[in-house]
C-alpha cells in the first residue's frame, strides 16, 4: 500500500514540477493534462513546472471592453492569475487582426517583465464555437526559426457571449536571453535569466493553422509577427546577484541571483540533480510570504542543473526578502497509516513543522460536498503544499489549488478538499523539511 500511495502523492506533485526529454522540448505543454505522464527523471531532462501552479491555476482572459474601459485583465481574473497591476508597466496594446475561414482572430496585448510573455486574443466567429478556440501553436519563432524557438507553457480563455462566438484568452510564453541564443540552445546550456542582456526588441512569430490545441478540429491561416520591445522590463527590473553557496544542505547548490519584476520575483541557481525538489520559501520585509507560483530545472551537465523559482510581486518591489530552503523530500518515504498525526475534527490539531515549530489546523468543516480545513503558522511555510490528508484505507486527498487561500500573516488560511472527508479516519503530514536555521536575507537595491 506504502508503494501505491508513494506514486499518489509523486502523480499529484509532478503536476507542477514534471521531466520531459529534452528531445521533445519543441512538444512541451500541447496540452496540460499530458504533463503528469511525463515521471522519470533522466539526463537531459526538463523539470517544467506549471508555472503559477500552472498545472491547473493558470488561468487568464480579457475583457470584451478592454480598450474602452481600459480594463486589460479583469479584476476576478487577475486574481486567479496572481496578477498584481503592476502588470500595466510591461504591457503594450496591439491591434493585429488576421481573418481565415470565417473565423477574426485579433490580439489585443503583450506583456513581457524579461521573462514571462503573455500574448492576449480575442477570436470571433460567423458560427458558434463547438470547443475554445484556444490559440496553442507548435510552430512559434522568434525572428524567425534559424534564430529562436519557444513554447507556449500554458493557456486560459472564456467565451464572453452566450452563443459562443467571442472567445478571449492568453497565451503564455517564457523568453530569457538564453532561449534566443542558438548556441546555448544547441549546446543544452541553462537559459538563465538576464534582462540586460535582451535586445531591445525582438519578434515573435506565430503561425497557426488550427485552433483548440493539438486535437483541435478549427483550421485556417492565421501568422502574427508580434513585435516585442524589451526597454519596459528592462526599466523595471531588480536583479540582485548573490551566489549563495547552499552545499551545507546539498552538493552543488547555490543560489545565485533574485531577478524582481513589476509581475514576478524570480530565484535563479544551481541544484544537485539528486535533490530537484530543493525549493524555497520568500517572506518579504513586512513579513509577508510571497505565493510560490511555480519553477523549472533544466539538466545542463553531470549532476547539475539550473533551477528558477517563481513567486507572486504583489505591492512593488520589497525592500528585502529572507529566502528559506525547503524541501519536498518525503515523497518516497512510504506514508502509512500509523505516522502523522489524526485529525481532530471537532477542535484544533498541531502539526509538526520540525523539531520546535508547528502548523495549527483550527477547524474543518463540510458543505456542499467539500472539506474545508483552516489552519494558522506563526512560521512560514510552503503554502502550495503545506499539508496531506490519509484515511484509514492509505487514499491521499489533496486540496483544490485554485479554490484554496493562502492568507496574509496572522490570519486562517484555508484548503477545499472537492469532496466530503470527515465520515473517514484522517491522518495529517506534513510533506516539508524546512531549514529554518539556513535562512537569509537579500536587499534588493
Amino acid at each position: 500500500m506504502s508503494n501505491e500511495f508513494d506514486e499518489q502523492i509523486k502523480e499529484c506533485l509532478l503536476k507542477e514540477r514534471v521531466m520531459i526529454p529534452s528531445g521533445t522540448e519543441g512538444k512541451i505543454l500541447t496540452t496540460l493534462e499530458s504533463l503528469p505522464k511525463k515521471k522519470k527523471r533522466n539526463p537531459g531532462r526538463l523539470v517544467a513546472a506549471s508555472i503559477l501552479a500552472v498545472g491547473a491555476a493558470v488561468f487568464l482572459t480579457i475583457n470584451i471592453q478592454t480598450l474602452a474601459d481600459n480594463i486589460p485583465i479583469l479584476n476576478s481574473i487577475q486574481k486567479h492569475f496572481q496578477l498584481d497591476n503592476g502588470y500595466e508597466k510591461v504591457m503594450e496594446e496591439s491591434t493585429l487582426s488576421k481573418e481565415s475561414n470565417g473565423t477574426n482572430i485579433t490580439i489585443t496585448n503583450t506583456v513581457f517583465d524579461g521573462v514571462e510573455l503573455l500574448v492576449s486574443y480575442k477570436v470571433e466567429g460567423k458560427t458558434a464555437f463547438v470547443t475554445k478556440p484556444t490559440l496553442f501553436s507548435d510552430s512559434t519563432s522568434i525572428n524567425g526559426e534559424s534564430e529562436g524557438l519557444v513554447e507556449a507553457r500554458d493557456e486560459y480563455g472564456e467565451f464572453q457571449d452566450k452563443a459562443h462566438k467571442i472567445y478571449e484568452g492568453v497565451t503564455r510564453f517564457t523568453v530569457t536571453s538564453g532561449s534566443l541564443d542558438r548556441k546555448v540552445r544547441n549546446e543544452k546550456k541553462p537559459e538563465t535569466i538576464d534582462v540586460a542582456k535582451l535586445p531591445d526588441q525582438f519578434t515573435l512569430q506565430l503561425h497557426i493553422d488550427k485552433l483548440g490545441g493539438p486535437d483541435g478540429d478549427i483550421f485556417g491561416k492565421w501568422a502574427f509577427d508580434l513585435p516585442i520591445v524589451t526597454q519596459k522590463a528592462k526599466d523595471f527590473v531588480k536583479e540582485v546577484t548573490i551566489n549563495k553557496d547552499l552545499s551545507s544542505l546539498f552538493p552543488n547548490t547555490e543560489l545565485e541571483k533574485v531577478v524582481v519584476t513589476p509581475m514576478r520575483i524570480y530565484l535563479q541557481g544551481i541544484v544537485d540533480e539528486k535533490y530537484s525538489n530543493l525549493d524555497y520559501i520568500v517572506v518579504d520585509n513586512d513579513g509577508e510570504t510571497r505565493k510560490w507560483l511555480g519553477g523549472q530545472a533544466r539538466e545542463y551537465t553531470t549532476g547539475k542543473m539550473a533551477s528558477q523559482s517563481y513567486f507572486e510581486n504583489a505591492g512593488g518591489v520589497p525592500k528585502s526578502i529572507t529566502v528559506i530552503p525547503y524541501r519536498l523530500d518525503k515523497l518516497h518515504s512510504g506514508f502509512v497509516m500509523k505516522s502523522g498525526v489524526r485529525l481532530n475534527k471537532e477542535g484544533t490539531t498541531t502539526v509538526p513543522l520540525n523539531q520546535d515549530k508547528n502548523l495549527t489546523i483550527t477547524k474543518v468543516f463540510e458543505k456542499d460536498g467539500k472539506t474545508y480545513l483552516y489552519y494558522i503558522s506563526d512560521y512560514p511555510v510552503n503554502d502550495y503544499l503545506p499539508i496531506l490528508l490519509v484515511d484509514e484505507d492509505g487514499m491521499m486527498h489533496n486540496r483544490v489549488l485554485n479554490e484554496s487561500i493562502k492568507s496574509p500573516k496572522g490570519k486562517e488560511s484555508v484548503l477545499v478538499f472537492n469532496e466530503s472527508l470527515l465520515n473517514k479516519e484522517l491522518n495529517v503530514f506534513n510533506p516539508n523539511t524546512v531549514y529554518y536555521d539556513q535562512a537569509f536575507t537579500i536587499e534588493i537595491k
